[in-house]
């Protein structure tokens, strides 16, 4: 009878043994499953990542200069000579003029000539404005001192050619016959005569 109680005492201790531990293990189950649940850690967006740089937003961009006009100016002088003396004498020259641009829109040549021989009779002054593909422009006749200013344009939509010649046609006049005989002349004679051409010209940048 004693040995009975004995055993069933010792069953119950165990009993009661047993279901602490058992409430003791759950819990920790329970917190491990959480663990699990949680996100990985390399996996947590990184907060600390940098923007990417847009630039400067008050950068100003480079101005657009294509389509600009600007300006420039050549030419060239010379003297001729020449001897006229009883009868004129007609003298040609021809020079060469190029302009150092291109897309040039307009040019204005300035034709000078001077008769520097003193006491004679004015010199006359024709001549022609010639580009190399076409562009042909009279001189208006004149005398000396001659300045005339001939002003050249392009068709819309094309631009004027860089190289062009100009032709000086010069009739040098000496002074009138001083002698009262008719088979001799005397007077002064003309030596000749001094241009200059000048050419402003505009052309886009």
């Amino acid at each position: 009878m004693v040995l009975g109680i004995v055993l069933i005492v010792v069953l119950m201790l165990t009993a009661v043994f047993a279901g602490c531990v058992s409430e003791d293990i759950e819990p920790e189950n329970g917190n491990s499953k959480e663990t699990e649940d949680q996100p990985d850690a390399d996996e947590v967006p990184d907060d600390t990542d940098e923007v990417p740089d847009e630039g400067d937003g008050n950068e100003s961009e480079p101005p657009e200069t294509d389509g600009a006009e600007a300006e420039g100016t050549t030419g060239a002088e010379g003297t001729v000579e020449a001897l006229a003396q009883a009868s004129p004498e007609t003298v040609t020259e021809t020079l060469e003029l190029h302009i150092p641009e291109d897309k040039i829109t307009g040019v204005d040549f300035v034709i000078r000539v001077e008769d520097g021989d003193e006491e004679t009779n004015p010199d006359e002054v024709s001549g022609s404005i010639d580009s190399t593909d076409g562009y042909t422009e009279p001189l208006p006749k004149g005398q000396t001192p001659y300045s005339k200013t001939i002003a050249i344009k392009p068709p819309k939509g094309q631009y004027l050619p860089e190289d062009w010649i100009i032709t000086l046609e010069v009739v040098c006049h000496a002074s009138d016959d001083q002698w009262p005989g008719p088979l001799m002349w005397v007077g002064s004679p003309d030596n000749g005569f001094s241009y200059n051409v000048s050419a402003t010209y505009k052309y886009l940048i």
